[in-house]
């Protein structure tokens, strides 16, 4: 495949296992993927203050949803928010990528070896969010009963199904 192609492609593939991955997981690692559905404000570029509190928000809907216990959510807090700031920074590193390949298009000759750079650093950094994504599930497994587990992947389900937002909760 040519490299351009293939960077273009690594890049929407990364976006997309960051999106199904995001979406399928917990209502409050969403907020990297959607936040501008549910605050138009948010964006990566929002200051850490910005993200607790949207992270503060959706873990609150994540809570209502389950029926979290007090030391549940004591134990969830932490994870989160911790998920979300490593998320968002993965995500961060992928989002300049489209401007990399386009200023490598721009020079008088195409240097093959920096796209493929390209490529191969995106599919570190899918991988990498790939990782953290899945010790975020296994960290909410742990600390969630199977009943509220089954709750939980019954909204998802409804998600998929049509609905307002993650999960099919109102955002307001």
């Amino acid at each position: 495949m040519n490299p351009l192609f293939a960077s273009i492609a690594t890049r929407r593939s990364a976006a997309l296992v960051f999106a199904v991955a995001l979406t399928g997981l917990s209502g409050v690692a969403v907020w990297a993927h959607e936040a501008s559905a549910s605050d138009p404000a948010l964006t990566l570029e929002s200051n850490p203050a910005e993200v607790a509190d949207h992270i503060a928000r959706m873990s609150e809907h994540l809570y209502v949803e389950v029926q979290a216990t007090a030391e549940q959510k004591e134990r969830l807090d932490p994870i989160l928010k911790q998920a979300g700031s490593d998320l968002a920074a993965l995500h961060a590193q992928l989002s300049g990528g489209h401007d990399q390949v386009m200023a490598l298009l721009a020079q008088p000759t195409v240097d093959r070896a920096a796209l493929e750079d390209l490529r191969a650093g995106h599919m570190r950094t899918a991988d990498e969010m790939s990782r953290r994504v899945v010790r975020l599930v296994a960290d909410v497994a742990d600390v969630l009963t199977p009943e509220q587990r089954r709750v939980l992947l019954d909204r998802i389900a409804q998600h998929h199904g049509g609905g307002h937002g993650p999960f099919g909760w109102h955002h307001g």
